[in-house]
């Protein structure tokens, strides 16, 4: 496959998978593990979708599962850069994963704060000397 403008779609690329990464990060350091089967589910119910175009998709599907997964962004961003013009035909795809990123890198720096204060506490004696 040719691409037009490979620069723009690797741009593009880096701020999805950019994104993708701030949101894992910061959910696995706000909840731990038990944020791994929302990440699960997340991929699980949403990669298939991705591949469809939305008008082929169950009312219910588009309301409950489409309408809500963050990767939807990535993918019509996607296929925006490489079919439609590059990033002046992205638009707002591009301006949502922004906000997504920026919101999780903020998450993800006060996560780093909460962590900081709990172990900057003073250890009791459990020895009860």
């Amino acid at each position: 496959m040719e691409l037009a403008n490979m620069g723009d779609t690797w741009l593009f690329l880096w701020l999805a998978g950019s994104a993708f990464f701030l949101l894992q990060s910061s959910l696995l350091n706000w909840i731990g593990f038990p944020a791994i089967p929302l990440l699960v589910l997340l991929m699980f119910f949403s990669m298939p979708l991705l591949n469809v175009a939305p008008e082929f998709l169950s009312q219910t599907t588009r309301d409950w599962i489409y309408s809500w997964t963050p990767l939807r962004f990535a993918a019509g961003g996607l296929r925006e850069v490489m079919y439609f013009g590059g990033l002046d035909a992205v638009g707002s795809n591009a301006f949502i994963l922004w906000g997504v990123a920026g919101g999780f890198l903020v998450l993800l720096l006060a996560s780093g704060f909460k962590a900081g204060r709990a172990t900057d506490a003073t250890p009791t004696s459990v020895s009860g000397d």
